[in-house]
């Protein structure tokens, strides 16, 4: 392809990407279904206005973009801390996926190889729509915020392997001969990995010390990019994937003492790679067939979406997870992901897959990451739903018998805590202190019974759960404070409990003032501002340098938000009193 012919067709994807990814962003939804469906446009079941031959070079270069930028973002230490469900639930669940689809493809096709492609493919999830949804909601705190995130990043890095063992499996060869071949193809990859991880750490953070004494963001962001094709090229000659070479690239530039000026550079490029990526997803699909084929692939979305979710709840609540958060992490990850869409056309590259079954598989796909952040941003509808029935709703529900025991009953005037982290934790030392009754409520297992084992009136369940604030006597209670950061689920607790006792008095925290606006709005009578006093506290320290003393200091903070505040809303974010 001629250079100008790639840069008018990335033109074309981009430009192509802008107003779709605005009309999903006016519709609340994610820009990846307006790049998917932009994709579908102008790909040869559309506009056709890039040619079949151009859409593969195309999806290569988006792949290895993104694949880079995943790595650069995994966190292996994150990893090690999350390892009881990011290790055990997401190893449960990638295996538990993958022979559940396997088998269910053998059945239908008696075709092994094409079911093993196929479970593979479907046990992965997005990373980039999960996380990304996750975080515009301000969600990722969330207890299935975490789950979902360790469990995503163990599926990343099980790519690995999918992508070094599955392309050297031979249509109708059996399990022996194809031994040699997966051993060899292991060996190349760990070869790879030493080699890269040697020079990281001899030769990479040496050149990028050198790089970053010259304070120069261009020469920096352009040695990276050596290093990523340099990684590329090194494993296409070892007989493996560019994208795999950029994935291991980004991961050991992950553990970097640079790390954070690396993704720092990659950043505003982010959305870039993520448009290129999708659109040329997008544009593997032949919408023609879909249309005419919709009843098995709506059939095939339905049996991807339900099967993973039951299979990731099970292995969540296998490795000691709450029921309710299994569930909103199954729900979470239920999509298909960006890797699949990999392993998917290394499966028709190799002829493992024919081309209805490959389309079926593209089809269902491309629809469960089209409809994935509405899954995700009514995750919270869905399980209040299933809570209503008989048998899956007393689990689903937030509180089992053994906490209903722990409800308090008798407490009158007392304090409702919501969250036992840092700040709730200190919260609940002050009420002991002075004698105040309380109680807490926790959604970590583990937290509550280790601060119960000390004597703290803790109790586990979601405090964004009426019938849980219910059992924690917000009816009689006099304050309610909330302590978790998931903005969500701190305004669904605000309105319950200012719908059940509005008298009551609420204290929450926020990072800023559109979050602080919006839970008074909510209800609350009172928002602490993360921002607001860390300034407060900054300047009180400032003013004592130059002669003010602090109270004169948080006093005329204090006026000069006031001021803002009426200026802004109308009203000052102090006091409903």
């Amino acid at each position: 392809m001629h250079e100008a012919e790639i840069l008018k067709y990335v033109l074309i994807v981009l430009a192509c990407a802008l107003p779709f990814a605005l009309l999903m962003r006016g519709l609340g939804q994610s820009t990846v279904a307006g790049y998917l469906v932009a994709g579908l446009v102008i790909g040869p079941g559309g506009l056709k206005l890039i040619p079949k031959e151009s859409i593969h070079i195309l999806a290569e270069i988006g792949v290895g973009l993104l694949l880079f930028e995943i790595g650069i973002e995994l966190s292996i230490e994150k990893l090690v801390r999350m390892r009881r469900i990011a290790l055990g639930g997401g190893a449960l669940q990638v295996l538990g996926t993958t022979l559940v689809a396997a088998l269910a493809v053998y059945a239908l096709t008696g075709h092994l190889y094409e079911g093993i492609f196929v479970g593979c493919a479907v046990a992965l999830s997005s990373s980039a729509i999960v996380l990304k949804t996750l975080a515009d909601r301000d969600d990722l705190a969330s207890p299935h915020g975490n789950a979902a995130t360790g469990v995503a990043i163990f599926q990343d890095l099980a790519t690995v392997p999918m992508m070094v063992v599955l392309p050297v499996l031979g249509a109708g060869a059996g399990f022996g001969a194809a031994a040699l071949p997966v051993l060899i193809a292991i060996a190349k990859a760990a070869g790879l990995l030493v080699v890269l991880a040697f020079g990281s750490r001899f030769l990479i953070d040496p050149l990028l010390y050198r790089v970053g004494r010259a304070r120069s963001p261009e020469i920096f962001v352009i040695a990276v990019i050596v290093l990523v094709i340099g990684a590329a090229l090194g494993s296409a000659v070892a007989g493996l994937s560019l994208a795999l070479g950029a994935f291991i690239a980004g991961l050991l530039l992950s553990e970097s003492k640079y790390a954070h000026q690396i993704l720092a550079e990659v950043t505003p490029f982010k959305g870039v790679f993520q448009a290129v990526f999708f659109v040329s997803i997008g544009m593997l699909l032949d919408p023609q067939w879909m249309l005419g084929h919709m009843g098995i692939v709506t059939v095939a979305l339905v049996a991807v979406l339900v099967g993973k979710t039951i299979v990731c709840a099970l292995a969540l609540v296998a490795v000691g997870a709450p029921a309710r958060v299994a569930v909103a992490t199954g729900i979470l990850l239920s999509q298909v992901g960006e890797f699949s869409f990999i392993l998917i056309d290394l499966g028709r590259r190799r002829q493992l897959i024919d081309f209805d079954h490959y389309q079926l598989t593209l089809a269902a796909s491309f629809l469960s990451m089209a409809i994935a952040p509405l899954l995700i941003a009514n995750v919270r509808r869905v399980l209040d739903g299933l809570a209503r029935l008989p048998v899956v709703g007393p689990g689903i529900g937030g509180e089992s018998k053994a906490d209903a025991e722990t409800e308090a009953h008798g407490l009158t005037g007392h304090l409702v805590l919501c969250g036992f982290g840092p700040i709730g934790r200190e919260v609940e030392k002050f009420a002991r202190k002075h004698s105040v009754p309380h109680v807490v409520i926790e959604l970590n297992p583990k937290t509550v019974k280790e601060a119960g084992a000390r004597g703290v009136p803790i109790f586990f369940g979601d405090f964004a759960n009426p019938r849980v604030l219910e059992h924690a006597g917000i009816r009689q209670a006099r304050a309610f404070v909330v302590t978790a950061p998931d903005t969500e689920t701190v305004r669904r607790a605000i309105q319950h409990a200012r719908t059940i006792n509005p008298e009551i008095l609420i204290v929450a925290r926020a990072r800023y003032h559109g979050q602080a606006t919006a839970l008074v709005k909510d209800g609350a009578t009172d928002v602490v501002e993360e921002e607001f006093q860390t300034a407060v506290e900054l300047v009180a320290r400032l003013g004592l340098a130059f002669g003010f003393s602090r109270p004169i200091a948080v006093e005329d903070m204090m006026e000069q938000k006031r001021e803002t505040d009426a200026e802004a809303d109308g009203v000052a974010i102090a006091s409903r009193e």
